[in-house]
This record gives C-alpha cells, structure tokens and sequence, in this order.
C-alpha cells in the first residue's frame, strides 16, 4: 500500500475499463480524485482505502488490538475526505464473527508530519521522568510505552500546548475515521 500501489490499481482499473491511462503519477491520480474529474481515479482511491481498511483489520485481529488502529504515511492523511467516503471501515469489520470485535476499535488517521519524532521525545521523557510515569503498569512495557507515546500525540491535538513554559499553537494530528 503506496503511491506506488495506487499507480498499480488505476493501471489495472484502466486496463479492465479497456480505457487508456491519462495518468501516470501518484499525485496525477490524488488530485483527480479530489476534483472529481476522472471515475477511475475515485475508485482507485475506493479500492485502496477498501484495501488498506481490510489488512488494517486482519492486522488488529492478528495483535488484538483494543485501543485503536492509527494510521500513518502519506497516502491516508492527505487524501481524508476521499478515505472518509471510502469503504475503508467496512473492509476494517468485514471479518464475519469477529465483526462485532473489530467494530469496537476505533481506527484514527495520523497527520503530524513527524510522528516518529514525537515518539522518540516521548520515550526519551518516559526514560528521564520514569519514577513519575503512571498509567497503570510498567512503563517499559509495549503498553506503557504505547499509552505515553498516545498521551504525546493527545497534547498536540488541543488548540494549543505548553512547549518551555509558553503556549504554542498546534494543527490537529489525529483524526478519527
């Protein structure tokens, strides 16, 4: 699932519509189906979130995922609004019994620009502060790591934020689909 991996589907939705490719980029494919100007590349978005939904729920069952399933990279953040409209949570619960389960994950999209960063800091704070770390169970472990790291990304979400005593703004870096 990538930039890549879009091409790949609107080829291959082209090649079944025995239509000829207008597009041959990524980016092309995204901003078609923004505007929509081209049925094949809105269900190229279809299709991928369609995808990506489905191994997203096989990934959740397969760790037993309870507190949710985010998302991150490039695709899913800057195309919301087409991944909202998608079939993206159904494909996420389409798993027969186990619909019932999936369907009590909340699944949220990562749209910081440096998530990755943001974990490091909170590790490197939870190894600094780690006597007053309290979520309820070992800080190193996978858990207490991931509740802390949550916490992280939770305090970027609010309108603004204390960074050295001063109140900063912030954008919103976690939406729920």
């Amino acid at each position: 699932l990538s930039g890549k991996g879009l091409l790949n589907i609107y080829e291959a939705l082209s090649n079944i519509r025995t239509t000829p490719t207008k597009f041959h980029s990524a980016i092309d494919i995204g901003i078609s189906a923004l505007r929509g100007d081209d049925p094949i590349c809105i269900e190229t978005f279809e299709v991928f979130f369609a995808i990506l939904g489905s191994v997203a729920g096989n990934q959740a069952l397969t760790v037993g995922s309870q507190g949710g399933v985010y998302i991150a990279g490039g695709i899913a953040p800057k195309y919301l609004d087409l991944l909202k409209s998608s079939p993206f949570r159904e494909k996420f619960m389409a798993k027969g019994r186990m619909a019932h389960y999936l369907g009590s994950i909340p699944t949220f999209v990562i749209t910081h620009k440096n998530p990755g960063l943001i974990g490091a800091y909170s590790v490197e704070q939870l190894q600094c502060s780690c006597s007053s770390f309290s979520c309820g169970s070992n800080p190193h472990s996978a858990t207490g790591l991931e509740a802390y790291c949550f916490r992280s990304l939770l305090e970027l979400d609010s309108e603004s934020t204390k960074h050295n005593n001063k109140r900063i703004n912030t954008h919103r870096s976690i939406y729920r689909i």
